[in-house]
C-alpha cells in the first residue's frame, strides 16, 4: 500500500544517507593516507561526483516530503549509481597507495635493520671493553659515555620502529615488546656500571 511504499523510501533514503557519510569518511581517510607518503601520488578529484550524488539526494528527499515516490525513486537510484562509481575509483586508488606505501615501509624496514645491527655490534664492542679492562680502567668513563650514547642512539631506532609499527598493526606486539626491554636493560646495564657492579650491568648489556 502507499504507507508501505512511503515507508520504503524513506529507508532506502536514510541508507542512502548513511553510505554517502561513509563514503565521504573513507575518501577523508585515503586522502590522509596519500598525503602521508614521501611522494604522494596524482589522486582524482571526486568532489564533482560528491556534490552529483548529494545533490540527487536532496531531489529525492524534496520528492518524498511532495509523495512522488517514482521521482524520489529514480533521484534514489541515480544517487546511488553516483556513489557506486565512487566507491570503486576508491578501491582502485586506495590499492595503489597502499603499495606505494608498503615498498616505503619496506625501504624503511631495511634501513631500520641497519641501524640495529650497527647498534648492536657497538654494544656487543662496548661490552668486551668492559669486560676486558674491569672498572679499574683508564677508560671506564669514556665507556660509560659510549654507553649512555647507545641509549640515546637507540631512541632514535625506537622511534623509526614505532612508527612503522603504526602502520603495519603484524608487527605492533613484537616492537613493543623487544623495545620495551632493550630501554630497561640499557637502563639497568647504566645503573650497575656506575655503582661498579660489572658483572649486573655486563650481563644486562648482553641482554641488550
Amino acid at each position: 500500500n502507499l504507507s508501505t511504499e512511503n515507508q520504503n523510501s524513506n529507508d532506502k533514503q536514510e541508507e542512502l544517507n548513511k553510505e554517502f557519510e561513509n563514503i565521504k569518511e573513507d575518501l577523508n581517510d585515503l586522502k590522509q593516507e596519500n598525503e602521508g607518503l614521501k611522494k604522494p601520488m596524482d589522486l582524482p578529484n571526486m568532489d564533482a561526483d560528491a556534490e552529483d550524488a548529494k545533490q540527487e539526494m536532496q531531489k529525492a528527499s524534496d520528492q518524498l516530503k511532495k509523495n512522488n515516490q517514482n521521482t524520489a525513486k529514480q533521484n534514489q537510484k541515480k544517487a546511488a549509481n553516483k556513489m557506486k562509481e565512487m566507491a570503486k575509483k576508491m578501491a582502485s586508488e586506495m590499492q595503489g597507495v597502499e603499495m606505494e606505501q608498503l615498498e616505503e615501509d619496506a625501504k624503511s624496514l631495511r634501513q631500520i635493520l641497519k641501524n640495529l645491527l650497527t647498534f648492536s655490534f657497538t654494544q656487543e664492542s662496548t661490552m668486551k671493553e668492559f669486560r676486558r679492562n674491569g672498572s679499574q680502567s683508564f677508560h671506564f668513563n669514556r665507556l660509560l659515555k659510549d654507553e649512555q650514547k647507545l641509549k640515546n642512539q637507540f631512541k632514535f631506532i625506537d622511534d623509526s620502529l614505532h612508527t612503522l609499527a603504526s602502520r603495519q598493526i603484524a608487527i605492533q606486539d613484537v616492537v613493543n615488546k623487544n623495545v620495551g626491554e632493550i630501554h630497561y636493560n640499557i637502563d639497568q646495564s647504566l645503573h650497575h656500571l656506575v655503582e661498579n657492579n660489572l658483572g649486573k650491568g655486563i650481563s644486562h648489556q648482553q641482554y641488550v
